[in-house]
């Protein structure tokens, strides 16, 4: 299984949609985490903590493994949700 973290798009937005130890957790489950370069630069995770944690760092948003992923980013507003 394949997992894609995003870097946020939204300006002012400096969360990331994982932790360092979702990554941690995940990887050791035997799932490939991918984060895009500079995804935690807002919330002061560097991309090296993210390696260091197990994920592989993507130069870019929409590399080919991001294209398998079961579960892509998730859009909430309020009540109404969606998949994108």
């Amino acid at each position: 299984m394949k997992l894609a973290v995003l870097k946020e798009r939204r300006p002012g937005e400096a969360r990331v949609a994982a932790s360092l130890d979702m990554v941690k957790k995940f990887a050791g489950l035997g799932v490939e985490v991918a984060i895009e370069a500079g995804a935690g630069a807002g919330s002061g995770i560097a991309d090296g903590a993210f390696a260091a944690a197990g994920a592989t760092l993507a130069l870019h948003p929409a590399p080919a493994r991001f294209s398998r992923c079961a579960a892509r980013r998730w859009k909430g507003r309020g009540r109404s949700t969606s998949w994108r």
